[in-house]
Order: structure tokens, then C-alpha cells, then sequence
């Protein structure tokens, strides 16, 4: 009896604990629902996948559906000043929709944005793009005392460019916690357009094998 109890809270506590190798794509603008993306800075253009849509509305957007479309348990917090459209980056011949609008920090400061959810202790890779709709406006983003900038001229690129539309951060490691936070912002005008986060991703459990163990514990009761 005691073995079908075990086995029935192991399902139900089991829930979010298996773990994949995955993307999670981000993209911060005003927002009418998810949308299709290319594969971003990180796999290129001709790459479809899925993108989250950070609409300006929130400050959390949750349980973050990875590059295929399945869901996962990242939750994305950040306290932006607030969202604009932007034409900058239009001589893009992929990636205009993910610089093409953008949430800012206008008070000449910086912002941190948490990434949870993620597996403890694991290492990421991160993709982070930043820059407004004018010639100004770049974006210093640091993670662990580590900080590297987008540069304030993009004009006559075509393509998505590191160091210029986004950054790279590689070999990320998430807290005991399962997150990483990403500090952004300018001495001037700041923008975060988007984000990739390549890694392990906690993926729930399907809803079957919460019924199962709930099955057995009901079960239990019963021959009791």
C-alpha cells in the first residue's frame, strides 16, 4: 500500500521536473498574440520557430512555449518603462520582426529582467537583442558582473549582427534557483527588442501522469 502511495506522489510531484534540450524565443512588442519567427541571430534566416510575444501589457509572461510550439516552465519578468514601434533595422533581409518594435527604459538607468523556470545549476547560451528606431539608442546588457553592449550605428546592415543589434552570452549558469538575471539599460535610451535562451528546459509532465497518481491515491482509499 505504501509503495502506491509513493508512486502516486512521485507522479504528482514529478510535474515540470523532466528536463530537454531547447530554445526559448522571446520578442518584446506591443503584442497581438504569438507569432512565427526565422531563427533569429541564433539559427538564421529560412529557420521557422516559434516566438513568444512580450506585449507591453505585462510584466510576467509565463510558462513560455519553446521553439516548436510545447510548453515549458520559463517565466520572463521585466519591469520595462513601457513600448514602441520602431522602423530601424527595415534593411534587414531577416529578423525585421523582432527589431522592428521594442520595450524601453527611458530614465537613463537600468532594469533587471528575470529569466526562472529554468533547470538549476545548468548552463545557457543568450541571445539578447537591444536597439530603438533611431541612431542613438543601443543597449548594455550584463549578466554575473559580465557586460557587453549593442552599438548605437546599424545602418546599412542587412543582416542581424552581433555587437550591433544583439549580444551573446554563452555558457550561462542558473542559480540553485533556476534563474538568471540579465541587467539592461543606457546612460541615454535603452531598448530590448528580444531574446533566445538555448538549454536545458524543464518541461511539464502531460497531464495523463498526473491522473495516474491521483488514480492510485484514490484507488488506496478505496480497499481502505
Amino acid at each position: 500500500m505504501k509503495r502506491i502511495v509513493l508512486f502516486g506522489v512521485m507522479c504528482l510531484l514529478g510535474i515540470g521536473l523532466t528536463v530537454q534540450a531547447g530554445v526559448v524565443n522571446v520578442n518584446f512588442q506591443a503584442g497581438s498574440g504569438p507569432v512565427e519567427d526565422n531563427g533569429g541571430a541564433a539559427f538564421g534566416e529560412g529557420v521557422t520557430m516559434y516566438w513568444n510575444d512580450y506585449v507591453d501589457s505585462l510584466t510576467t509572461i509565463e510558462n513560455c512555449l519553446d521553439s516548436d510550439g510545447a510548453a515549458t516552465s520559463v517565466d520572463i519578468t521585466d519591469n520595462h518603462d513601457g513600448r514602441y514601434w520602431g522602423a530601424l533595422g527595415s534593411e534587414l533581409t531577416y529578423g525585421y520582426d523582432i527589431m522592428d518594435n521594442y520595450h524601453h527604459n527611458s530614465n537613463h538607468g537600468y532594469k533587471d529582467m528575470i529569466i526562472a523556470g529554468l533547470t538549476p545549476d545548468s548552463s545557457y547560451d543568450l541571445y539578447l537583442y537591444g536597439h530603438g528606431d533611431q541612431e542613438s539608442q543601443n543597449t548594455i546588457f550584463t549578466i554575473d558582473g559580465v557586460s557587453k553592449s549593442s552599438t548605437i550605428d546599424v545602418a546599412g546592415l542587412t543582416e542581424l549582427t552581433e555587437n550591433a543589434h544583439y549580444v551573446i552570452f554563452t555558457g550561462v549558469l542558473a542559480d540553485s534557483s533556476g534563474q538568471i538575471i540579465v541587467n539592461w539599460g543606457a546612460e541615454t535610451y535603452a531598448a530590448i527588442n528580444g531574446l533566445q535562451i538555448i538549454g536545458e528546459m524543464p518541461v511539464p509532465e502531460p497531464a495523463t501522469l498526473a491522473l495516474l497518481g491521483l488514480g492510485a491515491l484514490i484507488s488506496l482509499k478505496r480497499r481502505k
